[in-house]
């Protein structure tokens, strides 16, 4: 981001390779929620005033907060 104020990060499902099950995380983020799913930007919608983010085994995804 070249100007303004805001914020990124990467989650990704690390858990116990030899698991294949899906992992939820869920957080609470102030401002408006994109989610690059391989790539595409999808704006994110708070439930219960947190953002939950369902991760299949060794699957990432990039949020950015503004």
């Amino acid at each position: 981001k070249l100007e303004g104020q805001g914020s990124a990060f990467t989650l990704v499902n690390m858990q116990d390779f030899a698991d294949p099950k899906a992992g939820t995380v869920r957080v609470r983020l102030d401002g408006t929620v994109t989610a690059y799913w391989d790539g595409e930007p999808s704006r994110m919608t708070a439930g219960d005033g947190m953002y939950e983010f369902d991760l299949k085994q060794g699957e990432g995804v990039f949020v950015t907060v503004e």
